[in-house]
């Protein structure tokens, strides 16, 4: 017996659980069961193996199949399979769970999808209508096949399938605000009414949406951040503040100590958040999904919450249509206003830092970690800038030429991307290596040229290394783009060479631009 079932008996005993749901006669004592033995610890073992990574492995070997047999070139055999591998998979769901049956089930759903989009593929090359079969495909993966780990995927690839639609039908990203604000909203919805979706029709599908579309409302948001400039984000930004304030204000009738001055001084604090940043809708997203986690004591939310809010931060401090300042300041506001508002909460409440019994454990343990934290944070940064000024104390200035392309098309926000024309004659050698160095001949104007692969030989003394990657087939030398102050992209239009300094091991710092008769054009980087 599990200890699901065992505290269910438990209850019954007390009389908070009525006796017909673990009578296994009625259709309550069998859903009960169902619901049991599907989140016994065996049963969670299982699902987790099955859904391992030897599941990919067996869909990518059908697949190989597949495209062997050219099943591409008969649609209607594509389909009826496409058809039988999709119903196999809604089956062995349903049967008592072991490793192979979850395993075949992925196997059998992933496969069926291909076939079928394989045949409205040579059905079809409409991208709307492709788009469309694809939505209802995932659609019905997730109705049809009660398996969290499947569902979860349909939805994500619904949601891709989705963006498609909308890229076919030339909707407008403008759309993506109020897109990501409905994902926003059903996620706050699903998870305000667990208690009775997840007991009630919907209990199959809850799971899968309550768990993907919180990543899901992310992605639009991401995409969202490239048109900084083009269009106002604060209405999102304070869309899901107001959801933020829902979840809050929930809160506080379900939990009398989150009420009174408790819920108006954190509505007053969201309000700050959503001010200081009003073009980073995801931050207050973020703050959103953190509440539910909360709400909900879910870690799994928990993880949810920092794992994308992390990710719309990256998206968003490499965003070039935001100055540096505004992302900046917006952060740094947050941070202030998180802090001063925990600690002022706190005193609300009544609620000291540590239990007398904890403290000093726990002050031990959050100065390990803030200490840890702080020593990654300056550590790696530091290491950083003391190896690039390693290079430009030791090394030589090296001229590279520019590839000839009009430089406006090379203009893309506030840096400018260099091609070197070197790179076409590396490429060009044979059984060339994805990482090492190149050497280069540098004349008296510190003019270098391609001279040979570095091979180890010692250098003459007009000789320079320099270090290189080879990525999809393109050399990098790591110096491929050249970021200038806003509004002073023209002084830049007629570099002619890219000025590197270039340390004797091969690294090098890209310093400054230089046109046709090598003069500096704008402030040198560094």
């Amino acid at each position: 017996m599990t200890s699901l079932a065992r505290l269910l008996e438990r209850a019954a005993a007390a009389g908070l659980v009525a006796p017909t749901l673990l009578d296994a006669d009625t259709s309550e004592g069998r859903a009960v069961r169902e619901v049991v033995a599907r989140h016994s610890a065996q049963a969670l073992r299982t699902l987790a193996l099955g859904s391992s990574v030897s599941v990919w492995i067996g869909a990518c070997l059908l697949a190989t199949f597949l495209v062997q047999i050219d099943i591409a070139d008969q649609p209607g055999l594509a389909l009826l399979l496409g058809l039988g591998g999709l119903a196999a998979a809604a089956w062995l769901v349903r049967l008592p769970l072991t490793l192979l049956r979850v395993q075949l089930a992925w196997v059998g759903a992933i496969g069926g999808q291909v076939l079928l989009m394989t045949a409205a593929n040579e059905a079809t090359s409409e991208q709307t209508t492709l788009a469309s079969l694809a939505l209802a495909l995932e659609l019905l993966t997730l109705l049809a096949i009660p398996n969290l780990a499947l569902g979860c995927a349909a939805v994500a690839a619904g949601v891709a399938a989705l963006f498609a639609l909308f890229d076919a039908l030339g909707v407008d990203r403008g759309a993506l605000g109020p897109m990501s604000l409905a994902f926003g909203t059903a996620t706050v919805g699903l998870w305000l009414g667990e208690a009775r979706l997840a007991g009630g029709p919907l209990r199959r599908v809850w799971q899968p949406l309550a768990y993907t579309l919180p990543f899901a409302l992310f992605v639009p948001l991401m995409f969202l951040t490239g048109i900084g400039r083009e269009q106002d984000l604060s209405p999102w930004t304070f869309g899901f503040a107001g959801l933020a304030a829902l979840v809050i204000v929930r809160a506080g009738a379900e939990l009398p100590a989150l009420a009174g001055a408790a819920r108006w001084g954190t509505l007053v604090l969201l309000a700050l958040l959503a001010g200081f940043a009003p073009q980073a809708p995801g931050l207050a997203a973020g703050v959103m999904l953190l509440l539910l986690s909360h709400l909900r004591r879910n870690p799994g939310m928990q993880g949810t919450a920092l794992v994308a809010t992390g990710g719309f931060l990256f998206f968003w401090y490499y965003d070039l249509q935001t100055s540096l300042l505004v992302k900046s300041l917006g952060a740094v506001g947050n941070g202030v206003v998180l802090l001063l508002g925990a600690a002022v909460l706190r005193r609300w409440a009544g609620r000291a830092r540590e239990t007398e019994a904890h403290s000093q454990t726990r002050r031990l343990a959050d100065l390990r970690l803030s200490a840890a934290a702080l020593l990654l944070a300056l550590g790696l940064p530091a290491y950083q800038v003391a190896a690039k000024e390693r290079v430009l104390r030791d090394g030589q200035p090296v001229l590279l030429r520019l590839r000839p392309v009009d430089p406006r098309s090379l203009m893309q926000g506030d840096y400018m991307v260099l091609a070197y024309a070197i790179a076409a004659e590396v490429e060009r050698v044979p059984g060339l290596a994805r990482s090492g160095a190149i050497v280069l001949r540098v004349d008296a104007d510190d003019v270098a040229e391609f001279v040979r692969v570095d091979d180890g030989r010692p250098l003459a003394a007009d000789e320079q290394r320099l270090r290189y990657r080879l990525r999809d087939g393109d050399l990098r030398l790591g110096a491929e783009s050249f970021f200038f102050p806003e509004g002073t992209g023209e002084r830049y239009e007629a570099a002619a060479f890219g000025e590197l300094i270039a340390a004797p091991g091969g690294d090098s710092v890209l310093v400054a631009l230089r046109d046709a008769q090598r003069r500096r054009l704008g402030t040198p980087l560094h």
